[in-house]
């Protein structure tokens, strides 16, 4: 006689899991999803438990950190982010399970620990970088306002930043970096007010200006300077920000021109056709 199957039940494959997993001691339930998140390069010894996740993850984060690579903070931070994005992520671990918060906030805590141990230029390197990659934004923010407490930390990293912004145009508006830099400048008030001080002040926000030229009267009187509109066009990050805009046009060169609204067939093609004669 044949014998039918019961099909399984709709659903996602760790909810499906979960089924099974009510069956299983607790402590071998964690230890698995713990390291299905986490993924670990070298297997712990021990068993891993929502308990002793934190001690794991500093132990873990540590070794990353003390590897001979330049880059070890960088590829410890980003070990706690893999793990924090994987316990969100559908398909990884339930849902509904019980440990996802508190994973998190032993990772927060690891890598905020980390970050406030590092040097200066370390943090603004590892901070850079974490920018390029998809950090969960709770996890980035608080990276980013408690590495605001260094006081050298604000204007480096938003030199590095905003930099790059100098050559957007209508054709390479460069979102990614654009939303980089805006997403430091939201995380901590103390960015804003560095990019208004020394030495960002001096090189992205308002560079210094001497007029080349001045007009003046038949008694050489002078009547008027050049002023700064052009250097601030094209040397503050004001002026990138608008860039991408009609009004790079009259500050590119015809070698450019095709950049710009003005000059781009792209735009001169979204105007109406001139009425009839």
């Amino acid at each position: 006689r044949l014998c039918m199957k019961r099909p399984l039940p709709e659903g996602r494959p760790a909810e499906l899991a979960q089924m099974g997993d009510a069956k299983r001691p607790k402590e071998e339930v964690e230890h698995q999803y713990l390291m299905k998140v986490l993924q670990p390069a070298q297997p712990p010894a021990e068993r891993v438990s929502i308990a002793t996740v934190g001690d794991f993850l500093e132990a873990e984060a540590n070794r990353l950190r003390a590897q001979p690579s330049a880059r070890g903070l960088e590829e410890a931070l980003q070990f706690l982010a893999r793990g924090w994005k994987r316990s969100e992520e559908g398909g990884i671990v339930p849902s509904t399970w019980a440990g996802i918060a508190p994973l998190q906030e032993a990772a927060l805590t690891t890598a905020l620990a980390l970050l406030l141990g590092a040097s200066s230029a370390d943090k603004v390197t590892a901070l850079a970088a974490l920018l390029d990659t998809s950090v969960p934004a709770r996890l980035m923010n608080e990276l980013l306002s408690a590495a605001a407490e260094d006081e050298a930390v604000p204007a480096q990293l938003l030199l590095g930043v905003a930099k790059p912004l100098k050559d957007r145009h209508l054709n390479d508006p460069q979102g990614p970096q654009f939303a980089k830099f805006l997403r430091v400048l939201r995380s901590n008030k103390r960015y804003p007010m560095a990019l208004v001080e020394t030495p960002c002040r001096e090189e992205i926000w308002r560079p210094a200006f001497e007029p080349k030229f001045v007009w003046r009267n038949r008694k050489r009187e002078v009547t008027a300077k050049q002023r700064p509109g052009h250097l601030l066009q094209t040397q503050s990050v004001l002026g990138w920000a608008l860039s991408p805009s009609a009004l790079d046009g009259a500050n590119m060169p015809p070698s450019k021109a095709h950049l710009t609204e003005a000059g781009s067939a792209e735009w001169r093609d979204l105007a109406p056709p001139p009425p009839p004669p």
